[in-house]
C-alpha cells in the first residue's frame, strides 16, 4: 500500500513552511525526489527521522535569530551541535547497506551541513567588520546585531517577513545617515530606511540577508513654525525631522492654534519620512489632499550618499486642482560646496490625480519626483517642511451610516 506523507515530518517547524518547501529552500527538486522515493521504502523509519532532525534543525535556527545568535555566542554548544549531526549521518550510513540513493542524499546533507556550521565563522566575521566600519560614523550603541533588533525590523504592518537584516542603525543626525549609505556601498549591504513600521506596502521588509536597516527614529526635530512669503502671501509652516512621530507634529502645531493637515490613521505611530514616502492622507485630506498637497520641501539622502532637496515652486495654499500646473526643484546639497540646481519638474493636477478622483494618487513615477510615494526606494527622507492650515471657527461633523447592501 503506498503510504501517505503530506503531513510535515520536519520538526520543530512553527512557520508555513511544508517539508518540500524547506527541502527546496536548500537543496532542489531531484534531493526531494530522492527523498520521495526513500520514504516508499522505509522499515522502522529510523534514517528517516535522524534525517529530519538535522534538517529541522538548521531549518529553526536558521529561521530563529534567538537561537542562531545563541550558538553564535557559544562555541562549546555550537561544537556539540555539529557533533549530533554528524553522528546522526553516521547511523544512516551505517542502515544503508549501500543503497545508492541514499549516499546520494547523504553528500547532498553532508554539504548544506558544511556551510550551514561555516556560516558562523563567516557571521562573525562579517559582524566585525560591519561594526569596525559603523563605528567610525555612529555611536556603537546605535549598531545592533542582537535578535530582537533583528526581529523587530524583519517586518511592517502587513506582517510579511521574508529575511532578517543583517544589521540595524539608529543614527544620531543626518550627516551620519549621509555617511552610513556611503559606509553601506563598501560593506556591499542593501539599504532599507524604516521609521514606525507602520506601512501596507512591505516597503520596510528586508528580502536579503545582506541588508542594513537605517532607523530614522532618533531624528525627531521640529523647528519653530514660522511664515514664508510665496505669490504675495504669508503661509506659514513647520519644518521637522524625519523620525517625528505625526501625532507629535499633530499636537505641537494643534497647541499653536495650526492643522498639520497629514493625519494618517497611524498617526500615533508612524513618523514623518514614512509619510512622505507613502504619500500618506488621512481624514482631513478631503479638504487639503494628501501629503504631496502639503510640503513645501523636503530632504533625503540618495543611494550615492548624496542629500538632495526638491522644493516645490509657489505653493498654492490648498489641495492641488485638475488646473494647476505643480513644480519641484532638486538640488543637491553640499555641507561645504553650497547648492547645486540638478532638474526641475512640471507636472499637471491631472499627472498628479485622474479627473475626479478625490484624493488618491495614480501616477506613483511623478514624472520623476524623487520620494514621495517611492515607498522608500529613492533614498531615505530625512527632513520637510509643510504648509499649516488655521482652524475654521465652527464645525460640523456629518456621519452616514449604511445598513447591508442598499446604498439608496
Amino acid at each position: 500500500m503506498k503510504r501517505d506523507f503530506k503531513f510535515r515530518e520536519i520538526p520543530y517547524n512553527y512557520t508555513s513552511f511544508s517539508d518540500r518547501e524547506i527541502i527546496l529552500k536548500y537543496f532542489d527538486e531531484k534531493t526531494w525526489s530522492i527523498i520521495n522515493a526513500l520514504r516508499q521504502r522505509r522499515k522502522t523509519g529510523r534514517s528517516a527521522k535522524l534525517l529530519f532532525e538535522n534538517l529541522g534543525d538548521i531549518f529553526i535556527i536558521d529561521r530563529n535569530p534567538y537561537i542562531f545568535n545563541d550558538l553564535l555566542e557559544n562555541k562549546k554548544k555550537l561544537k556539540k551541535l555539529r557533533k549530533q549531526h554528524q553522528q546522526r549521518l553516521a547511523v544512516i550510513e551505517r542502515g544503508a547497506n549501500d543503497e545508492e540513493l541514499v549516499a546520494d542524499l547523504l553528500e547532498r546533507v553532508r554539504t548544506i551541513e558544511d556551510a550551514f556550521f561555516e556560516n558562523f565563522r563567516h557571521e562573525r566575521r562579517k559582524r566585525l567588520k560591519i561594526a569596525l566600519t559603523l563605528k567610525t560614523i555612529t555611536h556603537s550603541e546605535n549598531i545592533q546585531f542582537t535578535a530582537f533588533h533583528k526581529v523587530s525590523h524583519a517586518t511592517d504592518a502587513t506582517d510579511w517577513r521574508v529575511e532578517y537584516p543583517a544589521v540595524v542603525v539608529y543614527p544620531d543626525s543626518i550627516q551620519e545617515i549621509m555617511s552610513l549609505v556611503k559606509a553601506a556601498r563598501r560593506l556591499e549591504l542593501n539599504i532599507i530606511p524604516r521609521g514606525g513600521g507602520t506601512g501596507l506596502t512591505g516597503g520596510a521588509v528586508p528580502l536579503d540577508r545582506n541588508t542594513m536597516v537605517i532607523n530614522t527614529e532618533k531624528l525627531t526635530g521640529i523647528n519653530p513654525i514660522h511664515n514664508i512669503i510665496d505669490l504675495g502671501r504669508e503661509i506659514p509652516a513647520v519644518e521637522v525631522e524625519a523620525g517625528v512621530v505625526t501625532d507629535d507634529v499633530i499636537h505641537y502645531c494643534q497647541q499653536r492654534k495650526y492643522i498639520f493637515a497629514t493625519d494618517p490613521t497611524s498617526a500615533w505611530a508612524s513618523t514623518i519620512g514614512g509619510n512622505i514616502a507613502e504619500n500618506a492622507g488621512g481624514k482631513k485630506c478631503v479638504m487639503w489632499g494628501t501629503c504631496i498637497d502639503n510640503l513645501l520641501s523636503y530632504r533625503l539622502v540618495d543611494s550615492e550618499g548624496n542629500l538632495l532637496e526638491i522644493r516645490r515652486i509657489h505653493h498654492p495654499y490648498r489641495k492641488i486642482l485638475e488646473d494647476d500646473i505643480i513644480t519641484f526643484e532638486v538640488y543637491r546639497i553640499h555641507p561645504a560646496k553650497g547648492e547645486t540646481h540638478l532638474r526641475t519638474i512640471e507636472l499637471d493636477g491631472t499627472d498628479i490625480r485622474k479627473k475626479g478622483l478625490g484624493k488618491d494618487i495614480t501616477n506613483k513615477a511623478l514624472g520623476g519626483v524623487p520620494g514621495i510615494q517611492k515607498e522608500g526606494g529613492d533614498g531615505i527622507i530625512v527632513s520637510a517642511t509643510f504648509v499649516l492650515y488655521r482652524p475654521f471657527a465652527h464645525c460640523r461633523t456629518i456621519c452616514f451610516e449604511f445598513f447591508g447592501n442598499n446604498m439608496v
